[in-house]
């Protein structure tokens, strides 16, 4: 593989999302390993490190230099810088402080968000993102599911769908995600959104749908996360340096990039299935016209 370049400037996250795909599976572990882990420093020694994942120290060398590092001992440093501190605020835009002027948020704020769509447009899988939008096309019925601050996302989408002239359903608890991900059939689609990938019952959901013969999709910045794996394809996400805290909800970034995948796949459904979805927005227009203005 050759080595790629990067400005110091780039995170570690971002170096990683580059290169994953052409990384050796030796090389992915040692990857997953950082991404894990992103909230504490790396002390461990290159020897301690390659016992810990079960690598050779050779393939933690070969990574480091992969990801634009000299060495080791220079993708540590990278790693403390991006720690941070007790003090900050959790899943807030890194860039913003507390003693920043209204002004100064409303562009730092704005250059965060952007940058993090930028990032997943970027890293964007087209295999996986075509395999999705082919499914959705086919579904009898779209299921969205997502608990917290992806239920907002999840109820956008189905919203969308359903001025489209699609059958969508969005289930919100996870009691309601078990029961009907179990009953779901072939010829329906669900789709899971989840910035951790942590969520368990949406975890246990895809699973349950794709047992029952149902097509899945994720929404997730954790590529080795539990909901990702449980999912047929999986769709990343930006994903901040250091790790989500769930307790203070998803970072602001997450959220506005997980919509931006969301009109994604409905604009490429509206311009590639054949189920009268350009029709029915003309419907459904018309008829909220008649309701609010005549």
């Amino acid at each position: 593989m050759q080595t790629k370049e990067f400005s110091r400037a780039v995170s570690i996250v971002d170096r990683i999302n580059e290169t994953y795909a052409d990384l050796r599976n030796a090389e992915k572990l040692v990857a997953d390993y950082i991404l894990s882990n992103l909230n504490r420093r790396l002390d461990n020694s290159i020897t301690e490190l390659a016992g810990a994942i079960g690598v050779s120290e050779a393939t933690i060398s070969r990574l480091s230099r992969s990801l634009g590092y000299r060495g080791y001992q220079d993708l540590k440093l990278s790693i403390a810088a991006g720690a941070g501190n007790d003090d900050e605020i959790p899943n807030l835009p890194a860039e913003i402080r507390e003693t920043d002027t209204p002004p100064e948020i409303s562009q730092k704020l704005g250059e965060a968000i952007a940058q993090s769509i930028r990032d997943t447009r970027a890293f964007l899988d087209k295999q996986a993102l075509d395999l999705a939008v082919e499914m959705l096309c086919q579904a009898d019925h779209i299921m969205f599911m997502g608990v917290g601050g992806a239920a907002s996302i999840c109820l956008e989408a189905t919203h969308l769908f359903h001025k489209a002239g699609r059958a969508a359903t969005f289930v919100p608890d996870g009691y309601s995600q078990i029961v009907t991900a179990s009953s779901m059939k072939p010829g329906q689609v669900l789709v899971a959104v989840s910035h951790t990938g942590q969520t368990q019952s949406v975890a246990r959901a895809l699973k349950l749908a794709r047992s029952a013969g149902a097509r899945t999709v994720a929404i997730t910045s954790d590529r080795r996360s539990p909901v990702a794996e449980a999912a047929e394809t999986t769709l990343i996400t930006w994903k901040q340096e250091k790790t989500t805290i769930p307790l203070f909800g998803d970072f602001i970034e997450g959220r506005s990039c997980q919509l931006y995948l969301v009109d994604l796949l409905f604009l490429l459904v509206l311009f590639r299935s054949e189920q009268g979805e350009r029709e029915a927005l003309h419907r459904t227009g018309s008829a909220l016209q008649n309701y609010y203005f005549r």
